[in-house]
């Protein structure tokens, strides 16, 4: 059998903001929402391409080049600072601030050691995972999540052994990078 990797992290606002980060980025970033980001930035341009060249008012078709380039940097710039804002005051309102979170992870299951609690889970009980940069989310519900920081590894050989048991283990398996 082989043995169980353990993943160690205080929760910390930092910690707390990077995951939800990493959440939001997933759930917004789906296809539709992308489309719809790409899609006005485009119609702006155009439209002020169209303003520029067509009816030549110099003006006007700058502005809403300028509105369209505006559009395509600002929405994401926006988006995680709310984000980050939210994740805050969701941390204000948590209890286990500050706690030692950890896991034990296996090929059959994982224990989560968290302050006074103790669970275990199998991989089965998670609808699917995301891999990040930043790190592994473990989805119970499309709301609801584990997180397991890169840094939280003893090294990379761990999280990539722990990122492999998600991939054949869990239905979903996405990589985000």
């Amino acid at each position: 059998m082989e043995r169980a990797i353990t993943i160690r992290y205080q929760l910390t606002e930092a910690e707390f903001c990077r995951a939800h980060r990493c959440h939001v980025s997933h759930t917004w970033c789906r296809p539709v929402f992308r489309l719809i980001l790409h899609s006005g930035f485009a119609l702006l341009i155009v439209l002020g391409c169209v303003l520029l060249f067509r009816w030549n008012p110099i003006a006007d078709g700058i502005s809403v080049i300028f509105l369209g380039i505006s559009w395509f940097t600002i929405v994401p710039v926006k988006r995680r600072r709310a984000a980050d804002s939210v994740a805050r005051r969701k941390f204000a309102g948590i209890a286990d601030k500050g706690i030692e979170i950890e896991w034990l992870v296996g090929p059959a299951k994982l224990v989560n050691n968290s302050g006074p609690e103790h669970k275990d889970y199998t991989w089965q009980s998670f609808t699917k995972a995301v891999c990040t940069p930043a790190g592994l989310m473990l989805y119970r519900t499309d709301q609801i999540y584990y997180w397991l920081p890169r840094n939280a590894f003893k090294g990379d050989a761990d999280y990539e052994r722990v990122v492999e048991l998600a991939k054949s283990r869990v239905r979903r398996f996405y990589n985000l990078g």
